[in-house]
């Protein structure tokens, strides 16, 4: 059956046929919506189709889904504090500590960030991911005031400072004669 005029071209026949077709192919869209059912391959479509702002191909899959699956009730609630907490657990850095200004005496409208694992290292990418997440996922009238890692580390610090007017000062460091 179709729903051509009359008046059809060979052409307008041809291509009806060949849609008729493809569009007759089984597929079943309730598992295509569920994450849980969706397969593999289109699970990144589904993650863009409702709203997944943090996505990495490099996730395995169970994380995968379970951001797909959360993504709907975040986006229902985002930007108050839980959704962000939400957001930071699902990088998949866990012992990151989310709190806003009013639980530790800072600044209004402000919030902070702090690692609760002792030594471990973060690299550029990791912390530039952090701050995309919040600044995707918490209120646009907060800002942070503090981003920490490895509260506990060791080393040396050491810092020089030097302010001159016209001269000229060398410093060696502290085993140089």
């Amino acid at each position: 059956m179709t729903l051509l005029p009359p008046n059809k071209t060979a052409l307008e026949a041809r291509l009806a046929e060949t849609l008729a077709d493809a569009t007759a192919l089984p597929v079943n869209h309730h598992s295509l919506w569920n994450p849980a059912t969706c397969p593999l391959n289109i699970l990144p479509w589904l993650a863009w189709a409702v709203g997944v702002v943090e996505w990495s191909a490099e996730w395995p899959e169970q994380q995968q889904r379970a951001v797909v699956a959360a993504a709907l009730e975040r986006r229902r609630r985002l930007g108050n504090v839980t959704s962000t907490q939400e957001a930071i657990e699902n990088l998949g850095l866990p012992g990151l500590l989310f709190s806003e200004w009013f639980s530790y005496g800072g600044n209004p409208a402000t919030y902070r960030i702090i690692n609760t694992v002792p030594g471990r290292e973060m690299d550029q990418s990791q912390y530039d991911q952090i701050i995309n997440t919040l600044h995707r996922n918490s209120r646009l009238s907060a800002w942070p005031h503090l981003v920490g890692w490895s509260p506990i580390s060791r080393g040396i610090l050491s810092s020089a400072q030097a302010t001159t007017h016209l001269n000229t000062v060398t410093l060696y460091p502290e085993d140089s004669p």
